[in-house]
């Protein structure tokens, strides 16, 4: 009677034990479920004001917009050296690939913050590779380091400037390291990363119309890759705009049924939570009426000791109890049961 007693009580405190632990975990499930509908709610609510979460996309948005600008202009750079083979050389590449990575090159522009506006990158190689002006006074520059003499006279300007001209095609034609200390000279002077770059963008007969005299050489057409990188750059935005409308509208649309079901299975977990609760009060009733000295007594010495006593291994058939002071008390085995605390 006393092991099924003991076992049944042990059972009762470790069902209590993990009926607890249980609980509290399906609590904080509780608790972490109503925050997210509260904040599915609260989502769900932009549908409204997209204003605000447009604002809040913008920083990243700008950061993807710039990185796919930076490599679109880059590319196009490329095809248009490569189709002018005077600026293939790396003394011009180098310059305008930085110009290309700098991210003052580009200005983002959106005229409202709704789904109704239009994002826009402007290409501005002025601000970062330079102006054109600035190309021709550094050819100047370097000319005086040289030794040449300006003229004065505007008719000694002009054959002063078809004999640059020509001693310029001559560099070509004749000197590969000193066209590089030449272009390097010119660059150091100019005091920007690539103010040549207005040539290969326009061409030579747009770009270097003059009346000074002279003529330029080599010659180019105009590559147009400023405004063709451009183009593409603001293409791709308005389409990456577009999709982050969809995304947002079709986030939006999900936040109902979402609330709606997490809402059921809130209620079932609040159903779960008072169960449990009842069934936890109900053992622990149980399990206090099982005696208050359960929690005082080595219960397995105790139910050793009676193990014996039944089996008769102690006595015949009776037991000697030593109660207060030296007075013993003879009772028989069957009464035993009842004076345990159980």
């Amino acid at each position: 009677m006393f092991n099924s007693v003991l076992e049944y009580t042990k059972q009762l405190e470790s069902e209590i034990r993990s009926t607890g632990e249980f609980l509290r975990k399906v609590r904080g499930a509780r608790i972490r479920l109503v925050n997210s509908i509260a904040k599915a709610e609260e989502q769900r609510k932009l549908a409204n004001r997209p204003r605000e979460y447009i604002e809040k996309m913008l920083p990243k948005f700008k950061r993807e917009a710039f990185k796919y600008a930076k490599s679109r202009l880059a590319q196009h750079i490329l095809w248009a050296v490569i189709d002018n083979p005077e600026f293939s050389r790396e003394e011009y590449k180098k310059p305008l690939f930085e110009a290309a990575k700098d991210s003052d090159t580009f200005r983002f522009s959106m005229r409202t913050t709704n789904w109704n506006s239009i994002p826009r990158i402007v290409i501005d190689l002025n601000k970062t590779a330079g102006r054109l002006n600035m190309w021709g006074a550094a050819i100047k520059a370097y000319r005086k380091t040289l030794g040449v003499k300006i003229p004065r006279t505007e008719e000694k300007k002009k054959l002063a400037a078809l004999a640059a001209s020509r001693a310029w095609r001559r560099i070509y034609g004749e000197s590969s390291s000193k066209l590089a200390s030449t272009i390097a000279g010119r660059l150091r002077l100019a005091g920007a990363k690539a103010p040549f770059w207005s040539i290969l963008n326009y061409g030579t007969p747009q770009a270097m119309s003059s009346d000074r005299g002279g003529f330029a050489f080599p010659t180019n057409e105009q590559t147009k890759f400023q405004s063709n990188a451009e183009t593409e750059i603001n293409e791709y935005l308005l389409d990456l705009y577009t999709e982050k409308k969809i995304q947002f509208e079709e986030y939006i649309a999900s936040m109902n049924p979402f609330i709606e079901e997490a809402k059921k299975e809130l209620l079932q977990m609040e159903v779960l939570i008072e169960q449990l609760t009842m069934d936890r009060q109900r053992n622990k009733i149980v399990e206090a009426g099982l005696g208050p000295t359960m929690q005082f007594v080595d219960r397995d010495k105790l139910a050793i000791a009676v193990d014996k006593i039944v089996a008769g291994l102690l006595t015949s058939g009776q037991v000697e109890v030593t109660v207060k002071g030296s007075k013993r008390t003879r009772l028989d085995v069957s009464r035993i049961a009842g004076l345990l605390p159980y």
